[in-house]
């Protein structure tokens, strides 16, 4: 089990941090969402208190009892939302229409009241209420619209019937000159008289009752945004989702980051292998990964560093080079590390012993080439006689071992007393031995292998797994292996071109 300590919140926090963000809004969103369905839109409602018609009303209205005036207020609820108080109230706001005010204005009048209650919904408070109010004003004016026209007709008929008695008086039409044969006798000028006493008096009350009556609203209680109910936007809401959702987020990278136990800095596979970092290799683009195993451009700078490193604590022997997982990078860095050792003048063998992959025998067109380390070990050939010359260039060349033709039982002859005795012949005849090694943890091979050498330069590549690290080097100290050093792969550089498959193996 992996005893290393979880990171702390913040750590985890900011490892997955989209994961993280996305959780965060994810809680803010929903948080907010609810509000909405339980909430609701903001409604806010305005409140109108009717004027009583007069008995000298010209809308036609004939309050004689309680229940007529309930019946008279029922009916201007309804006009409320007419079309034409609709589309005045439009008109007024200009950025409503009168299909939205239609779907979000009612207006409700009161059972044994005289009040009509107009209610208005919207998105936000404030809306709400000017939209409540702006239906109230424009019912009140299309009212007094209303009675201003009634009153105008009604004086024009009292004004015509005037004008008809007075010309009963003056014995004829209007315009015709009075004479003593066409004048009325002088009852009907009396009752002429009363009558147009009569009509002036009508008049008289019209007018009164048109200023009093007015618009027809004695009382307007305005709505006010702060008086609506629900609606506007969530701020407290929004900040609890925030909460919430910053507490699960942490909560969640946290436990994730204790499970996900992985290499993601040098520092995290140094504090288990507990050897010395030697270099970090950073990842490469495409472009710079096909030329990486040329031959011609090794070492690269990054392995350049490395091979300080090695030489300041190996000075020669040989060198397992090996990982806890393929992938890692153990290939290019075995090459690397010989080509630099060889360009310094020293004597370097590579050795291929990744037999299930040999891609360090591809590079150099030896893939199942039978004289190699297999036959060297099941002792059908000298390590001459599976060695190869490889020119590095400027009088400079080291010597490659293939992995060799596959054998039935590769850990038993890996282990045996004859590859013992290769190695250390391997060790007279060069300064240097640098095995390519499979991952340890995995393979038998690699562990047969390992106990020939006295020396392991691990290589881990940024993500690794930190559990196969930790067993590899217990396994190491098992087979009296010294670790010599470590290389970290793939660090985290950051490049915005897409990153390549190398280093491989």
């Amino acid at each position: 089990m992996d005893e290393r300590s979880a990171p702390g919140i913040l750590e985890a926090f900011w490892r997955y941090r989209a994961t993280s963000a996305a959780i965060v809004l994810l809680a803010v969103a929903l948080s907010v969402g609810v509000t909405f369905v339980l909430k609701g839109q903001a409604t806010a409602k305005a409140v109108m208190t009717l004027s009583t018609p007069g008995p000298d009303n010209v809308i036609g209205v004939n309050i004689n009892s309680e229940a007529a005036f309930v019946r008279y207020v029922k009916q201007r609820a309804i006009y409320v939302t007419s079309d034409k108080v609709l589309q005045q109230a439009a008109k007024s706001l200009g950025d409503t229409s009168v299909a939205d005010l239609r779907t979000s204005v009612t207006a409700t009048a009161s059972d044994t009241g005289e009040d009509i209650a107009v209610t208005a919904t919207a998105l936000s408070a404030t809306t709400a209420a000017r939209n409540a109010n702006a239906v109230v004003k424009a019912y009140q004016d299309e009212t007094q619209a209303d009675v201003t026209d009634a009153t105008t007709s009604a004086l024009a008929a009292i004004s015509a019937a005037r004008s008809k008695v007075v010309s009963q008086l003056s014995g004829g039409d209007a315009g015709t000159p009075k004479t003593a044969t066409s004048s009325i006798d002088k009852a009907d000028q009396s009752s002429a008289t009363q009558t147009l006493s009569a009509l002036d008096v009508q008049a008289s009350h019209i007018r009164l009752w048109s200023t009093l009556f007015n618009n027809g609203v004695s009382l307007v209680n305005p709505a006010s945004a702060d008086s609506a109910a629900g609606g506007g936007l969530p701020y407290k809401e929004a900040g609890i989702g925030l909460l919430l959702g910053l507490l699960l987020a942490g909560a969640l990278a946290w436990l994730r980051a204790d499970r996900d136990r992985r290499a993601r800095a040098a520092e995290d596979a140094g504090e288990i292998i507990g050897a010395p970092l030697l270099g970090e290799v950073p990842e490469v683009t495409r472009a710079e990964a096909v030329t990486l195993d040329h031959v011609a451009n090794m070492p690269s700078e990054s392995y350049q560093l490395v091979a300080s490193g090695l030489q300041a604590t190996m000075g020669g022997g040989v060198l397992l080079v090996t990982g806890a997982t393929r992938g890692e990078g153990r290939t290019t860095t075995a090459l690397h590390l010989a080509a630099a050792a060889a360009r310094d003048g020293a004597r370097v063998l590579i050795v291929d012993g990744d037999i299930r992959v040999q891609r360090l025998s591809e590079l150099f067109g030896l893939a199942r080439e039978a004289r190699g380390l297999t036959a060297l070990a099941a002792q059908h050939a000298t390590v001459d006689e599976c060695t190869y010359s490889v020119d590095l260039g400027g009088d400079n060349a080291l010597w490659l071992m293939p992995a060799g033709a596959a054998v039935g039982n590769v850990p038993g002859v890996f282990g045996s007393a004859a590859m013992a005795k290769a190695l250390v012949e391997m060790r007279t005849k060069y300064d240097m031995v640098i095995v390519d090694s499979s991952p340890l943890v995995s393979s038998p091979d690699a562990a047969a292998m390992a106990r020939h050498c006295g020396a392991a330069l691990v290589v881990t590549r940024r993500g690794t797994t930190l559990g196969p690290l930790r067993r590899l080097v217990q396994q190491l100290d098992l087979y009296s292996v010294t670790v010599v050093g470590h290389v970290f792969t793939f660090s985290g550089t950051s490049r915005p071109a897409r990153r390549a498959a190398a280093p491989q193996a």
